[in-house]
């Protein structure tokens, strides 16, 4: 499940959202079918385990030490476990621009609605691969439920990349950190558009040029 994006994630978008979802206490485990193991994985020469069992170990340890902390965190109302990726994020807007991580906080509302309070479920569409007991890519194609005042719901769709590394002695929480995150939305924007003066990160991919329309 997500997100520091939720990653969502999507945590820094989630800025002042509060409430609490049922069961943010009760995360489901990782399974097999969340965690791509193969020849990418490179193993610690000191383990006398097999290269599959290490794999495995490297995902489930940053999924109970980093990932479901930050599910928790969002499903919970506690967007501000996630701060710390705001300066190694981009996010993508339904009409292409690219919004910096350090900025996406105030515009919100553009994605999810001036209405939103709280996220009611966050889909477990994540893939882990580990690429050796210190280094995690994390990708998938979330969805967060967002629930209204009025207790409507509505599902929000996106897609997101990100690598994480462990860290060693005291760096954030729980000992991992976000290298870089990409999250890309897919549907209409809720709320006023983005101003495009915003300047993305360093390394941040381009939007894509438009489609000429065709003519007759």
């Amino acid at each position: 499940m997500s997100p520091r994006a939720i990653t969502i994630a999507a945590a820094l978008v989630l800025t002042g959202l509060a409430g609490l979802a049922q069961g943010a206490d009760k995360l489901p485990p990782l399974t097999a079918s969340h965690i791509a193991c193969g020849e990418q994985y490179r193993p610690d020469p000191r383990s006398k385990d097999s290269i599959q069992k290490q794999c495995v170990d490297a995902a489930n340890a940053f999924y109970s030490e980093e990932w479901q902390p930050q599910v928790a965190a969002l499903l919970a109302g506690r967007p501000e476990g996630m701060e710390e990726i705001r300066p190694a994020t981009t996010f993508e807007m339904p009409d292409g621009s690219l919004i910096p991580g350090a900025n996406l906080g105030a515009y919100a509302q553009t994605l999810f609605g001036a209405g939103a309070v709280r996220i009611a479920e966050i889909s477990n569409d994540f893939v882990f691969k580990p690429i050796d007991r210190d280094t995690i890519l994390v990708f998938g194609a979330p969805k967060f439920i967002m629930k209204t005042k009025e207790d409507t719901a509505y599902t929000v769709p996106s897609a997101q990349l990100s690598v994480y590394r462990r860290t060693r002695g005291g760096a954030p929480p729980r000992g991992w950190e976000v290298l870089g995150e990409f999250w890309s939305y897919i549907t209409a924007n809720r709320g006023p558009m983005p101003p495009q003066t915003l300047t993305p990160p360093p390394g941040a991919p381009a939007p894509a040029a438009p489609t000429p329309a065709k003519t007759r």
